[in-house]
């Protein structure tokens, strides 16, 4: 609905003045911000018993989402009745800038039944406070994202992709995109099912996330991706994971075939696939799994995880708690009690070469491992590598490095309780104030939602150990 909010009478006396100006009033009045178009909220409930446009009220809503949608323009807001169920045979577009919002703590679900995904966001929808199930899709089997879209407050659970993203997968077009949001959301149970060789990747089990996509405060939890980040994959510059719990995520690392060889690089990244710029910060990484490489997780190729804590991560070949491939970054983290193998040898952090870099660019800092606490005995280095069927050389001086020379500890980082998940610092832990400083703390959290730098220096891992009061930075 158009309104113009200019009394009547300037109106008039434009008009006996020069008549000819009143033609440059809607363009004068829209460019002042004068004539709006009013958002409109309208409801859903499938037990409504008196539907009737323009579903203004709960006691006119309408009885299924596509009444709504239908209804709906840019910047209106769905509302979904507290606790109702919707049935989908066919998924359900929310079209660009307007909002889908559950009423009320107990979420409504949209459930696909199998048949298809279950909500795709055009660019600038929001989806906020609802449960998402069984929903299948080639990407994006519970939500696909547009740009500009934000995802809150909801629970995306047992939803299956083959290609990527079980759960939710974020796809940006174009350049400098909108940026999109995840926030405070649980995503259990999802999968990406499809696999293929190492060129062509398919993974994401809970998450794929793309360029200028940001997942914070979520609970990662039980997904599963047949090749490549069974938590998360954070692929390409801008896609990052923080303040966020990836805990018994699995990747298979399967493959159809190999084009290059039997050393071409195995998958894995059993809480998270990072690559590209694709970054974790300030995330508890705990019980995850790869059946070939990267427990907790993998970073590779520009990939990094900062302020991060790796805990009793497992893997069948290498990288229990984190591997490195080529140039990636692990800083500022915790790496602890991980495994690798059926003999449960400890192997915290592997760092291994990859294609197309030199393993003699392998040396300190050009891995960038710095400043973590590592267990004992848990850091290891690769002793070849292959690419295309071939040994590549390798610097024999690069295995005298220990963790003293990467700036980093060898040391029980003592956590509050271990045993029963307590992962936050005890007062007398090596890992206070140990941390490097970097940019990005001056306004950032830790996992808790405390200030990241505290007492002037940050903590190694994802929580800071002063006892300060929360913040709340669920507006960022």
């Amino acid at each position: 609905m158009i309104q113009a909010h200019l009394p009547k009478a300037a109106i008039m006396s434009a008009l006996r003045k020069k008549p000819w100006r009143i033609w440059l009033l809607p363009l004068l009045m829209m460019a002042a911000g004068v004539w709006n178009a009013r958002a409109d909220t309208i409801h859903v409930d499938p037990n409504s018993t008196k539907p009737q446009k323009p579903y203004a009220s709960p006691q006119t809503a309408a009885l299924d989402i596509a009444a709504a949608l239908e209804a709906a323009k840019s910047g209106d807001t769905i509302i979904l009745a507290a606790g109702s169920t919707y049935r989908i045979d066919n998924e359900i577009i929310v079209k660009e800038g307007v909002t889908l919002r559950g009423a009320g703590a107990q979420k409504p679900i949209i459930d696909a039944q199998g048949k298809c995904r279950c909500v795709s966001l055009r660019q600038g929808a929001s989806l906020i406070g609802v449960t998402v199930t069984r929903g299948e899709a080639r990407e994006g089997g519970g939500i696909h994202c547009g740009p500009g879209t934000t995802v809150a407050e909801c629970v995306i659970v047992k939803n299956t992709a083959k290609n990527y993203g079980g759960g939710i997968c974020t796809r940006m077009r174009g350049k400098n995109p909108p940026p999109c949001l995840i926030r405070d959301c649980k995503i259990i149970e999802n999968q990406v099912t499809g696999f293929l060789h190492t060129d062509t990747p398919l993974g994401g089990g809970g998450i794929y996330a793309d360029t200028n996509t940001t997942v914070r405060h979520c609970l990662i939890e039980a997904n599963e991706a047949a090749q490549r980040g069974g938590g998360i994959w954070c692929h390409l510059s801008g896609s990052l994971a923080e303040n966020c719990t990836l805990v018994k995520n699995r990747a298979k690392g399967q493959r159809a075939r190999n084009p290059n060889g039997t050393g071409s690089m195995e998958e894995g990244g059993g809480g998270a696939y990072c690559d590209f710029g694709g970054m974790l910060r300030s995330c508890l990484v705990i019980a995850n799994k790869a059946d070939k490489i990267g427990g907790g997780a993998v970073l590779s190729t520009g990939g990094n995880a900062r302020n991060c804590t790796f805990v009793n991560n497992s893997t069948g070949v290498s990288g229990g708690g984190v591997q490195t491939l080529g140039v990636a970054g692990l800083v500022n983290s915790i790496a602890w009690s991980n495994t690798r193998g059926d003999k449960s040898e400890p192997d915290d952090v592997y760092v291994s070469h990859y294609y197309h870099v030199d393993i003699h660019q392998l040396t300190l800092g050009k891995a960038n491992l710095k400043h973590c606490c590592i267990g004992k005995l848990g850091l290891h280095f690769t002793k070849q590598t292959f690419y295309l069927g071939r040994t590549a050389k390798y610097n024999p001086a690069l295995y005298k490095n220990t963790a003293n020379d990467f700036k980093c500890i060898e040391a029980d980082p003592q956590f509050i309780d271990e045993k029963n998940g307590d992962h936050r610092l005890k007062p007398t832990s090596p890992c206070i104030n140990a941390a490097a400083n970097e940019e990005w703390m001056e306004k950032a959290f830790d996992l808790d939602r405390r200030p990241r730098i505290q007492d002037g220096t940050a903590d190694i891992g994802a929580f800071e150990h002063a006892p300060s009061k929360k913040v709340d930075d669920s507006r960022r």
